[in-house]
């Protein structure tokens, strides 16, 4: 049995959506011949909001797990200035806001402009702290840790999966001190992302020098989308092409072992996940309304339940649109309670309305769908999302957000084919590729290469002939 030790920020009790790929990986790759440890935070450093203690029980007895600290330099830092400003006032700048995202091009352009302007060299420090990411009070213990855990397992390769980006700049210095063989694990862009305009900030090349040391590190890169992999490609040369593949992300299949619930006699479409920012409900709920406003008919002949994070504000814009009849609105679940109501559904509703036609980002959500195999009523623009959906026949059911006349056209179009019982069904060999135990193949089959010092495999994407199938166009009337 080889080694692998994995480093990942985010690992039960979290529930972020970057949990799940690494946890799935975990719980598979055993049975792959590959042993994993991990390396991450302990489980206090999450918000409450975001934790869900039952998934501890998915981790696989025996699992080494090292929980390390990760102070938070940025908010002591900010507390010490709030605490210098109450005493001198008038000799003490403010930090940037605490609400710039982590290492955004807003931030950085903040904390630049204002070192360049001669203000404060405190804003430059406040942006070290924040450098590569929020979460860089990790790298030192982490990187103790990680070294620890190298001389008690000697493992055969060293695995990080970002972000936060504070992550791979331990697994570089790791690798680089014990040799062991790097793969980086990227879920989402660092930099060049599409979804973000550069503002040309000094931060912002330096987070670029910064990701050329770790990559250059790294005897393999592996991106869950297609997306992704090109924005790599287009930050640091097409020579990067030959050791970057992709690896989608998955369900675990143990969620869905035991027969699905019976849905109930009302058809209902759900939507399970967070409802704000990028996976707005607005362009649907707007769609929504337009349908019955046009085919009042239909209320009571249906359902909609939104369930998730920013429950209250949708809430208050159902009642704003009079669609309190239809429309059940409840806080976030525990991920078990989530797969329940997937499964009992007659449809799934999948949102991502971040403003790109290039986004990298796939909804976790989406492989959870699949195998709960349900239709799939998709809102996107484009970008990997849109064409996965496309390349593998998984929905017919596609729409802009913008586009709100044809959502309520292509929602009555899936609410009549219900009823005449012809929605398309995925076919088993669509499903069982998006399992979590065919991307941990995949995965071993990139670390088999690497140890042996073999080429990489091929285009690793869910099995099948994605990239010659033809997509599935929804006519609706």
């Amino acid at each position: 049995m080889r080694r692998v030790l994995m480093l990942a920020y985010f690992f039960p009790p979290s529930k972020a959506a970057g949990t799940f790929r690494t946890l799935r990986f975990v719980r598979d790759l055993p049975a792959l011949g590959w042993a994993p440890s991990v390396v991450t935070v302990r489980g206090a450093t999450y918000p409450s909001i975001e934790v869900d203690p039952q998934l501890l029980h998915k981790v696989p007895a025996g699992t080494a797990i090292h929980r390390t600290a990760a102070p938070a330099y940025h908010r002591w830092y900010k507390r010490a200035i709030e605490r210098a400003k109450a005493i001198r006032p008038s000799r003490t700048p403010a930090p940037p806001p605490a609400s710039s995202p982590a290492g955004s091009a807003a931030a950085a352009k903040t904390a630049g402009d204002s070192v360049a302007a001669g203000r404060s060299p405190l804003d430059l420090l406040y942006m070290l702290c924040r450098t590569p990411d929020i979460d860089a009070g990790w790298y030192l213990p982490a990187l103790c840790g990680a070294l620890r855990a190298v001389w008690r397992e000697k493992p055969d390769v060293l695995y990080a999966t970002g972000g936060p980006w504070t992550t791979f700049l331990v697994a570089r210095d790791v690798s680089r001190l014990t040799g062991v063989p790097l793969v980086l694990d990227y879920r989402d862009p660092w930099t060049l992302n599409p979804a973000v305009v550069r503002a040309g900030s000094k931060f912002e090349d330096l987070a670029l020098a910064l990701e050329r040391t770790v990559v250059r590190r790294a005897r393999a890169i592996v991106a869950n989308t297609d997306v992704l992999r090109e924005t790599l490609l287009r930050a640091h040369g097409p020579a990067l092409g030959g050791k970057t593949v992709i690896i989608h992300n998955s369900y675990d299949a143990a969620d869905y072992a035991t027969p699905a619930p019976a849905p109930g006699p009302v058809f209902t479409l759900s939507y399970v996940g967070a409802m704000y920012d990028a996976h707005s409900p607005e362009p649907f709920l707007q769609g929504l309304a337009a349908l019955l406003e046009r085919e009042p008919e239909r209320r009571g002949g249906f359902r909609v339940r939104l369930v998730g994070a920013g429950a209250p504000r949708v809430a208050a814009r159902v009642r704003t649109l009079g669609l309190n009849d239809t429309v059940q609105v409840q806080e976030s679940v525990p991920h078990a309670e989530a797969v329940r109501l997937q499964r009992s559904s007659d449809a799934l509703l999948l949102l991502l309305t971040v403003p790109s036609d290039h986004s990298t980002f796939v909804p976790s959500k989406l492989y959870e769908y699949v195998a709960a195999e349900r239709p799939i009523f998709a809102i996107t623009r484009g970008g990997a999302l849109a064409g996965l959906l496309r390349r593998r026949n998984l929905t017919p059911w596609i729409f802009a957000p913008e586009d709100v006349d044809a959502i309520a056209r292509g929602l009555a179009d899936l609410l009549d084919r219900h009823a005449q019982g012809t929605v398309p069904r995925l076919d088993a060999a669509t499903v069982r590729s998006f399992s979590g135990l065919a991307a941990a193949e995949r995965l071993a089959g990139v670390f088999e290469s690497v140890v042996s010092g073999s080429p990489l495999p091929g285009e690793l994407t869910p099995a099948g002939n994605a990239a010659t199938r033809q997509p599935v166009a929804v006519t609706v009337p």
